[in-house]
């Protein structure tokens, strides 16, 4: 995701992440290595957990990055 230029179609895609090429590139980056993190979290988890607890795993940490990515876009809008 850091190489992505601003689009309107692929990325982490917010209000604020699309305010300057600033921060779209910070946001890309943030994105692209907190969801490389959560992946390696969600296969750990999965390999560990079967069924819908997996499942229910997969959507927590899903859930958590994409709040936790989407705050930051906000405060980096703020910043720049």
């Amino acid at each position: 995701m850091p190489k992505l230029r601003m689009n309107a179609v692929v990325g982490l895609r917010t209000v604020w992440s699309m305010k300057n090429e600033a921060t779209w590139k910070k946001s890309q980056r943030f994105g692209g290595i907190s969801f490389i993190a959560g992946g390696a979290i969600i296969i750990t988890v999965c390999f560990l957990t079967k069924g819908f607890t997996c499942f229910w795993w997969t959507m927590g940490v899903i859930t958590i990055l994409l709040v936790v990515d989407t705050y930051y876009t906000f405060r980096l809008s703020k910043k720049y």
